[in-house]
């Protein structure tokens, strides 16, 4: 673990991120600058179950439902104990999936119901329903049954089947039971094996773990064949 003084050398040098990983024993907050781990504790106590993270703050699932926490300040003093997390309504109950959509915080419940918080009426919307609700990203949502597309009067089916992770920033990707896919002029497959998890930064950086081990892609976020690579 790294002291204050190391976190502000490397800090200054390449920068510091908060990472957040849900787990049985709480919400785990971790400090990195580079390569290097820093300081880490538990932000929360009790099973965490999903979480998701940008810049309007950290949302996290729960078997009671969601908590949020907003975006960090420029706090030094702040630690992964000090995080205040407060609930957001209590029409989800147990939670399965969070997610930051366009218009604010998302969240699925284990019956498959996904519901987006109205910060103008404190209160959670329900856009839908599915079966297997397993992420939400962005505007998207992955479901035993398919990709779903987020839209002012619900949700949208567009596409595939086991899907197991989607990312919604960019050009839209899906982790899947049959392979890893990209959307362009329809879903087209860029690996075969199958996916569990696929993330993207939005600007054409992309990972995705699947059977094979962990994949890497770089390049143009225009385009919709960038070569990935096994690392």
């Amino acid at each position: 673990m790294q002291t204050l003084t190391e976190k502000r050398v490397f800090g200054s040098k390449f920068g510091t991120t908060e990472l957040f990983v849900a787990s049985e024993t709480g919400l785990v907050e971790v400090s990195v600058s580079a390569d290097q781990i820093g300081e880490f504790g538990l932000a929360h106590r009790g099973v965490v179950q999903t979480v998701a993270v940008d810049d309007r703050g950290v949302l996290f699932g729960t078997d009671d439902g969601v908590l949020h926490s907003d975006r960090d300040t420029d706090d030094e003093s702040r630690t992964a104990q000090s995080r205040a997390f407060s609930p957001l309504g209590d029409a989800v109950g147990e939670t399965v999936a969070v997610g930051w959509g366009p218009g604010g915080p998302v969240a699925a419940d284990t019956e498959g119901v996904v519901f987006e918080w109205s910060k103008e009426g404190g209160e959670w919307h329900r856009l839908g329903e599915t079966g297997g609700v397993r992420a939400v990203d962005g505007g998207l949502v992955a479901a035993s049954d398919g990709v779903y597309r987020l839209t002012d009067d619900g949700m949208d089916h567009v596409g595939l089947s086991d899907v197991r992770d989607v990312a919604g920033h960019g050009t839209p990707l899906a982790a899947t039971g049959d392979g890893l896919f990209t959307l362009g002029n329809g879903w087209q497959r860029v690996e075969t094996e199958a996916f569990d998890r696929v993330a993207s930064d939005g600007h054409g950086h992309a990972h995705a773990i699947g059977s094979a081990g962990l994949f890497r892609r770089t390049g143009d976020d225009e385009s919709v064949d960038g070569a990935w690579t096994a690392t």
